[in-house]
């Protein structure tokens, strides 16, 4: 919490922030937007797929399984979705309301 209260009042959004070294790592700019083809966008988005892609990893999901994301709504939900569909499982994608998606 310290850390938090002090090195990243701002979370990692702000101009600068201080990482432990052994958590850092430097990304190939030329290799991921270059010859694999992301946009900076999708780099920023990593963040995002890590929480749901830690748990599904964690539980063993296995292709062709199926994972029902509830809600399937927001920045981690929406992210799970698209996690658990990339490592190869069918995903059920429940909105945090019962109305949603109704006409």
């Amino acid at each position: 919490m310290k850390l938090m209260e002090s090195e990243w009042r701002h979370g990692t959004f702000a101009e600068y922030a201080k990482f432990p070294l052994e958590n850092v790592f430097a990304l190939d700019e030329r290799l991921l937007c270059g010859e694999l083809g992301y946009t900076i966008g999708d780099l920023c988005n990593i963040s995002s797929y890590l929480v749901p892609f830690g748990g599904l990893t964690d539980i063993g999901l296995l292709p062709g399984e199926a994972v029902i994301v509830f809600p399937a709504t927001g920045r981690f939900g929406g992210s799970a979705v698209t996690v658990v569909l990339a490592m190869g499982a069918s995903v059920v994608a429940w909105p945090k309301r019962a109305d949603a998606g109704k006409p």
